[in-house]
């Protein structure tokens, strides 16, 4: 399982540093923040690429860190703009918070 979690978490890191910002749909402002709130259908789903990518989009956020099972978000490193992905030991997410 371990393999797993850390191909993940790789593509994640590389994903998060080639991304772009969402497209600007008809002029409309761009997005204000990160809303976890609007990602929540994706919990309990395993993390790849699709669900990272359609994570993104639903929460209106800029950026993501995936968490591995047992880590903690480190508040000194809050970013209003990135959704932090908390896994569980089978590679599913189980919590999902901005900062």
């Amino acid at each position: 399982m371990r393999p797993t979690i850390a191909a993940v978490l790789s593509t994640s890191v590389i994903l998060a540093a080639c991304g772009s910002p969402p497209a600007n749909v008809m002029g409309a402002a761009p997005s204000t923040g990160c809303h976890a709130a609007g990602a929540q259908a994706l919990l309990g789903q395993r993390l790849d690429d699709m669900v990272l990518q359609d994570a993104l989009r639903d929460s209106g956020a800029l950026r993501t860190r995936v968490l591995p099972p047992g880590a903690a978000a480190v508040a000194a490193g809050a970013d209003p703009m990135r959704l932090n992905l908390e896994l569980d030991a089978q590679g599913r997410i189980h919590r999902m918070v901005c900062g």
